[in-house]
């Protein structure tokens, strides 16, 4: 028989490996129902373009999303044409956990590779790459009128061709230099008529007088 204090004992081993097994289970449930973010990394979650996009011009920026914020002092972009060129110039700006790619207007149409590599607030690094590219910019120059050909200048240009002047024609048609003569004759001015009507006045008078002169000598 089983005394009452072996009893006891059993009943508290039992208990107690009860609430070792309640704790063990509970702290299993807790682990696996913690959020996968808490223990997974930070990682990418969006790009703007999207990898392997074929654009139909070229981007005005870039855009990387990442599930967390970023250390700005350990963002590191790349950007190489499809000869694995290094493209200069390249400006970046990051905010929380957004970095922004200015695109340089002047890069032509081509296939481009942007390699980033960012650091997270817990440390950890991340880094990848995303490909996409956009066609080149084709520009319509006018073309010009083209010019008239010396034959078509010829036809479309009137051609005045003079006929010749005959001798009657220039003996009957006064020229401009030797102006047409006046049938008329210039009459007397009437000005004239009195001055010459008073000079014979006078010649007759004067002619008078001496007569008369002579005449009273004689006497």
């Amino acid at each position: 028989m089983v005394g009452p204090k072996t009893k006891g004992r059993t009943l508290v081993i039992v208990k107690t490996m009860v609430k070792s097994s309640v704790l063990a289970v509970a702290t299993m449930l807790l682990f696996f129902a913690t959020p996968a973010a808490i223990h997974a990394h930070a990682e990418l979650t969006s790009s703007n373009p999207a990898d392997g996009s074929a654009l139909t011009q070229a981007p005005e920026t870039i855009e990387l999303a990442f599930s967390e914020d970023l250390l700005v002092d350990t963002v590191e972009i790349a950007v190489t044409n499809s000869d694995e060129e290094l493209v200069d110039n390249i400006v970046v700006s990051t905010e929380r956990n957004t970095v922004t790619t200015i695109w340089p207007a002047d890069l032509p149409g081509g296939q481009y590779r942007v390699a980033y590599r960012v650091v997270s607030n817990d440390g950890h690094p991340i880094t990848g790459v995303i490909n996409f590219e956009y066609p080149e910019t084709v520009v319509v120059e006018q073309s010009a009128a083209p010019e008239a050909t010396q034959e078509e200048v010829v036809s479309e240009t009137e051609t005045v061709v003079a006929e010749p002047i005959s001798d009657e024609s220039i003996a009957e048609e006064p020229t401009a230099a030797e102006p047409a003569q006046d049938k008329t004759s210039p009459g007397i001015s009437p000005i004239w008529l009195i001055i010459i009507g008073l000079g014979i006045g006078a010649i007759i008078g004067f002619v008078m007088l001496k007569r008369g002169a002579s005449r009273a000598s004689k006497n």
